[in-house]
C-alpha cells in the first residue's frame, strides 16, 4: 500500500484535527474544525461509517466508500489525561453517539459499535502517531486498537478491536 495516495486537500485538512490533538493536547477539539470530518482507514482509503446511519445503541460501525454523508462525520473530543496519555471520544456528529467496544469487551475481535456517550473507559481512545499522518487508536479499557475485521477492503466490513500492530488494518489517517 502507498500511504497518502489519493488524499484530497480538503480531506487532509478535515482530518488534521487528530494531529493537532496530539501536538496540542486537550485544548483542541474537532468541534472547532466545523463539526467534525471523515476518518480514513489506512489500508483501504475508506471512511469510518455508522452503518446505515442508524441511531440505535449497538449499531455496527463499518468502513464504507467515503461519500460525505452524516454517517461519516466524526468529532474527536478530548476526554481526559491519564498517566501522561491523552484520551478522546470519537463521536458521530449526526447521532451525537460515541464509538464504543460492544459489551465493554476486552477480547480481540470485539465489535466497535455506536452507543450513548457515557464516560466509560471502553469509549476512550488514545491516538499514537506511527508516521506520515497515520495513527493507532488504542482503547483505554482493553488496550487493543481499532481495526478492520479480517483486513477486508470491502464496503461494510466491521470495525473491531484487535491487538495493536502498525499494519495497514490498524492505521487510521487523521
Amino acid at each position: 500500500m502507498t500511504k497518502g495516495k489519493g488524499r484530497s486537500a480538503a480531506t487532509v485538512a478535515a482530518l488534521g484535527v487528530a494531529a493537532s490533538l496530539i501536538a496540542f493536547g486537550p485544548a483542541t477539539s474537532a468541534q472547532a474544525a466545523g463539526g467534525g470530518g471523515e476518518i480514513l482507514i489506512g489500508s483501504t482509503g475508506k471512511c469510518l461509517d455508522n452503518w446505515r446511519s442508524h441511531n440505535a445503541d449497538g449499531n455496527t460501525i463499518d468502513q464504507y466508500k467515503c461519500n460525505g454523508s452524516a454517517a461519516q462525520k466524526w468529532s474527536i473530543d478530548y476526554y481526559e489525561s491519564n498517566g501522561g496519555l491523552y484520551y478522546y471520544r470519537i463521536r458521530n456528529v449526526a447521532t451525537n453517539k460515541c464509538l464504543n467496544v460492544q459489551g465493554q469487551s476486552q477480547n480481540a475481535g470485539a465489535k466497535i459499535v455506536l452507543w450513548d456517550c457515557n464516560g466509560q473507559s471502553d469509549e476512550r481512545f488514545n491516538p499514537s502517531e506511527i508516521g506520515s499522518g497515520y495513527y493507532l487508536w488504542r482503547n483505554q479499557n482493553s488496550d487493543k486498537c481499532l481495526n478492520v475485521a479480517g483486513n477486508s477492503g470491502n464496503d461494510g466490513a466491521w470495525i473491531i478491536q484487535y491487538y495493536c500492530d502498525p499494519n495497514a488494518a490498524d492505521e487510521w489517517f487523521g
